[in-house]
């Protein structure tokens, strides 16, 4: 089977009822939650994905995904949804589409890693950085049209990390970027800005520099508020310049910073065990990502979310409908490389894990686009 650079196998997943024996409902290694407690939807309702040989053949038994529909509404509030996903190991983004019981997957070989890749407002494109948080390297965004047939990435001309997707003041869709991802507590640093660009006609326009340092974790669209992460949390308030200088939870590690895409401006993370994390949950001990925090606009926490028993977060975000948010997950000893996807509703805490990693791929980087 031939391929071209952009465009890898397409396969359509016809949902039949139940699972039939293959189900990743037998395979020990799949997690198993206490269902009363963690409202999770494993096991039975996976199916096997299958994906013709060639290129994409080395993604053979690698997955199985969840199509219930019903428990994909119960959770989301729709039975259709969109994700995407970066796969470190074989360096391919993996596209996923559920719809009403049916699973189309695409696997994208772009050319470049693509690292944080977000859905358009109206879940058409994608937009992706090829340095992650934290990283420091010089880094290159691209938006990838996913109705095009050339699936070729357009490539936006200056430096610029971490995109976001976002529709302004004036009702246009632009991104957010910061020029760089490095550490915010190093003096480079201080040499970084948070920009936003117009993306229209799959062009982009001209770009707008918003404020100086990189807020990599989300920007209110009145440019009010803005929030970033890795190492230390960093807050930015138009109104309160002084902000910028402080660092909030005690000046210890987070990660995965994610500004509320509603206007609830929660702010989201995850952390290292930290002193103000064990105080607010009264424990001495808990694992490195083992709970979700949620704090408010002056960094305070308002609650925490734990995860599955056995279990860590990784790649948490906010989604484009409220109080949602994707995650992956792992256990907390053992392989940290078998990753599964995990949608979390936190206003009723019901959970649907929508893709579940067999062997060989680590998926990174989740995000995921809701429909109306």
């Amino acid at each position: 089977m031939n391929h071209t650079p952009w465009l890898a196998a397409l396969l359509l997943i016809a949902l039949a009822g139940c699972s039939d024996g293959s189900s990743s409902s037998n395979d020990p290694s799949t997690p198993q939650p206490d269902p009363q407690s963690n409202n999770d939807s494993t096991g039975k309702d996976f199916i096997p994905v299958v994906i013709p040989k060639g290129d994409s053949g080395k993604y053979m038994d690698s997955f199985t995904v969840q199509t219930d529909s019903v428990k994909l509404k119960k959770v989301t509030g729709s039975t259709h949804i969109k994700g995407i996903y970066w796969d470190d190991v074989k360096e391919k983004l993996i596209y996923q589409e559920i719809k009403d019981g049916q699973a189309t997957f695409r696997i994208l070989d772009v050319g470049v890693t693509a690292y944080h890749p977000q859905f358009s407002p109206d879940g058409s494109k994608i937009a992706f950085s090829t340095a992650y948080e934290g990283s420091g390297a010089e880094s290159q965004m691209y938006v990838l049209d996913l109705n095009s047939d050339a699936m070729k990435p357009i490539k936006f001309d200056d430096n610029a990390a971490i995109p976001r997707w976002h529709v302004d003041v004036d009702g246009d869709t632009a991104i957010f970027y910061v020029t760089n991802a490095c550490s915010n507590m190093i003096e480079a640093w201080d040499t970084t800005s948070t920009w936003s660009v117009k993306f229209s006609g799959n062009k982009f326009g001209k770009a707008e520099k918003i404020f100086d340092r990189a807020y990599n974790g989300g920007i209110a669209a009145d440019y009010s508020f803005a929030v970033g992460g890795a190492p230390a949390l960093k807050l930015h308030r138009a109104e309160d310049m002084s902000y910028d200088d402080r660092t909030f939870y005690n000046g210890e590690q987070v990660c995965n910073v994610s500004l509320a895409r509603d206007s609830s401006m929660r702010i989201m993370f995850l952390d290292a065990q930290g002193t103000p994390g064990k105080e607010y949950l009264g424990l001495s001990f808990y694992y490195f990502h083992e709970y979700i925090f949620i704090a408010d606009t002056t960094g305070k926490i308002q609650s925490a979310i734990k995860c599955m028993d056995g279990y860590v977060f990784d790649g948490t975000e906010w989604l484009n409908v409220p109080d949602l948010f994707v995650a992956t997950i792992s256990p907390s000893e053992g392989d940290m490389m078998r990753r599964d996807v995990v949608i979390v509703n936190v206003a009723t805490d019901d959970r649907i894990i929508i893709a579940h990693t067999k062997k060989d791929v680590d998926l990174m980087h989740p995000d995921v686009w809701v429909a109306p």
